[in-house]
């Protein structure tokens, strides 16, 4: 019931911020492109939520930040074990809009990540409704464990990740 809510509100603010801007939207900007996202994400069976940034280098390439945070109905104890659901990443992304001639409206990417907990690949599209404002789908996984210790319980490693959200860009 909570999923479908949170679908239908999502849903809700993209047809409202589609109506109140101006119709005028580009996905990626290159190196003048700024953006903070927001969103659900699925890791294995578990469900969360991230937050990013993400800066343009180039006309192709970008960089940024990432932050995510499992539900794992864990409670802080003193081993620490509730931490494992945390991780942080840098990702760089190659964006195939000027390569595919793809509609301004419309970004694709491919790019790596490097994190606290692993290292893997992600692939994700874009769309704007305006210049500020948009959504994004992204899949990412992540083979390779980094800095988990051996008694930690691994929560990212070896499993997909999906990701839904919004975009804001200035």
């Amino acid at each position: 019931m909570k999923k479908v809510f949170s679908i239908r509100l999502l849903f809700i603010i993209a047809v409202a911020l589609l109506v109140s801007q101006k119709m005028r939207a580009q996905a990626f900007d290159g190196a003048d492109d700024h953006r903070v996202y927001v969103g659900y994400s699925h890791i294995g069976k578990l469900s969360g939520v991230e937050l990013g940034y993400e800066e343009g280098f180039n006309d192709y390439l970008s960089w940024g930040i990432q932050a995510n945070v499992l539900f794992t109905g864990d409670k802080p104890d003193e081993e620490g074990k509730f931490l494992d659901a945390y991780d942080a990443s840098f990702h760089c992304n190659f964006h195939w809009s000027e390569v595919f001639r793809l509609p301004s409206r419309f970004d694709v990417y491919t790019g790596v990540l490097a994190g606290l907990k692993t290292i893997g690949i992600g692939c994700g599209a874009r769309y704007h409704f305006s210049e500020n404002f948009g959504i994004y789908a992204a899949a990412h996984y992540s083979p390779i464990s980094t800095f988990t210790l051996s008694s930690s319980r691994v929560y990212y490693k070896g499993e997909p990740a999906l990701s839904v959200g919004l975009t804001i860009g200035w």
